[in-house]
């Protein structure tokens, strides 16, 4: 009886054993790997025996009309590429090796030559609005620098390699910075910024472009972390988080402790709603504004120094102004008086007098929709101060 031979593993590392039934040759994935220099580029391109001949043909004869014109011909195929310069030649569709600098040689007709510059080029990454790790609403762009170092890759994989790299460092910008607290972007913006400009190097330099340079702009904060989930929970619990529903010695009592929370939440929505209600309805626009004005102290005037126009909508539109650049300041009835306010706001009574309570922030009121704006948002934060007085 003939025994059975056992082979290693490694003997059919060739095979795929997926299937219980059939063995076949393992399979190979076929992924798409970018050209990363002008050579690989250039030794893809094969050429049959019958195109090689005719493009042989059509350029003799396009080098015999040249001879033939001469002088007059120099006029048409010799280009002047300066030392910062490369020209890109393409015959008959082809590419050829990039030439450059000193005066190149192009053939008319059959040659189609574009010159690229190889200085460094910057553009302005417009700031953005984003939130960062620790819940702050902040505006921030960058500058970026950057260079070609291999005109023939750029030109044959990307179109607009200006358009390109503006929305990939675009991109990276916003995919570093919300991952960040906004401690480490006023401490560490030299750190991010070599960070940035390292995560777009990744991505452009497989088009012939290097970023040399990355710089964060200033750092706008345009809205604080608001500790409401805190103060809900104290107010639900008596304390800043839930109690450990895991320490609940059998299932009973954490079901038991589910169904109080349960009721203490609704209770305190109720008792929320209710007194929310009771407070927008205490005073009227009119009331506000006048309070307002009684509410104007001179060094908060001087600190602010714009004019506002309030659009007040209801039942009837009524327009009230704020004028915080005279020396005490003036709330008035109808439009300003000077004719261009600085910032012009349009919101609803109900919206005014949240604002003013605290249980509606600034910016999410904006986002909401509920205050439209003509002028900064920043300006209008600045009346939150006087707000909170009346």
């Amino acid at each position: 009886m003939e025994k059975t031979r056992y082979f290693p593993l490694q003997a059919h590392h060739g095979m795929d054993f997926d299937s219980l039934f059939t063995y076949e040759p393992a399979r190979t994935e076929v992924s798409y790997k970018p050209f990363s220099s002008q050579t690989e580029l250039l030794s893809t391109e094969k050429q049959t025996w019958l195109n090689f001949i005719c493009t042989s043909i059509v350029t003799a004869m396009t080098f015999l009309i040249f001879l033939m014109t001469f002088p007059f011909s120099t006029m048409f195929t010799l280009k002047l590429a300066r030392h910062y310069e490369r020209i890109i030649v393409y015959r008959l569709g082809r590419p050829c090796p990039i030439k450059g600098p000193g005066l190149v040689f192009v053939l008319p007709c059959i040659d189609k030559w574009l010159k690229v510059d190889l200085r460094t080029k910057a553009f302005h990454v417009p700031p953005s609005k984003l939130q960062t790790v620790d819940g702050c609403i902040i505006s921030v762009g960058a500058i970026i620098h950057f260079r070609i170092f291999d005109a023939m890759l750029m030109y044959s994989t990307v179109q607009d390699i200006n358009h390109v790299v503006r929305d990939g460092a675009h991109v990276e910008m916003n995919n570093l910075l919300s991952k960040t607290s906004y401690y480490d972007l006023k401490s560490k913006r030299q750190r991010l910024s070599y960070n940035l400009q390292t995560g777009i190097n990744i991505t452009c330099k497989q088009w012939g472009v290097e970023i040399s340079r990355a710089e964060l702009s200033e750092v706008t904060l345009l809205m604080a972390p608001q500790a409401q989930q805190s103060s809900t929970l104290t107010a639900m619990y008596g304390t800043a988080s839930p109690p450990n529903l895991h320490t609940a010695d059998s299932g009973n009592s954490m079901l038991d402790s589910i169904t109080q929370i349960i009721q203490q939440f609704n209770q305190f929505t109720t008792t929320k709603n209710i007194s929310n209600d009771t407070q927008l309805n205490k005073y009227s626009t009119k009331d506000i504004f006048s309070k307002m004005q009684a509410a104007l102290e001179k060094n908060r005037v001087k600190s602010v120094g714009l004019t506002y126009e309030f659009s007040v909508t209801g039942q009837v539109e009524k327009r009230y102004y704020l004028d915080l650049k005279s020396e005490q300041g003036i709330v008035g009835d109808g439009r300003l008086p000077s004719g261009n306010p600085d910032v012009i706001v349009t919101l609803s009574c109900e919206t005014l007098q949240e604002l003013i309570e605290g249980s509606l922030s600034y910016y999410s009121a904006y986002a909401s929709g509920k205050l439209l704006l003509q002028g900064a948002i920043s300006d209008v934060m600045k009346l939150e101060p006087l707000l909170k007085l009346i």
